[in-house]
């Protein structure tokens, strides 16, 4: 099903697909990155290296650091290729992948991967 918004195609049963794995890995990687940057420039004894708890403020202003990117860095062509767009709902969709599949889907073929939606 698909819906229109703005003129802007939001799918509801969207396939996942090896750039939209890659794009995910990139995101959480990325956001990771500027974490452990955080964490070094506040230098405290008691840092969490995990980051099991993070600080809300931090952790929104990191997503909206990459919102900006995934905005600016992607052409609506390349992102409506794979079935995304500009919207904050197809970000966040790919951002939150769930990094135990992503790294599953690292190693399995293309074809395995489009069995998934998302």
């Amino acid at each position: 099903m698909v819906n229109q918004v703005e003129n802007e195609e939001i799918r509801e049963d969207r396939r996942l697909d090896r750039w939209i794995v890659n794009l995910a890995d990139f995101l959480q990687e990325e956001k990771y990155q500027l974490l452990k940057l955080q964490a070094l420039q506040q230098d405290k004894p008691k840092t969490d290296w995990n980051f099991r708890a993070i600080n809300k403020k931090i952790n929104e202003a990191i997503d909206e650091q990459l919102y900006h990117v995934y905005q600016v860095s992607f052409n609506k062509d390349v992102l409506a290729k794979h079935g995304l767009t500009h919207k904050r709902e197809d970000f966040e969709a790919v951002m939150y992948i769930d990094p135990a599949l992503l790294t599953m889907f690292q190693t399995v073929d293309d074809h395995y991967i489009e069995c998934y939606t998302f």
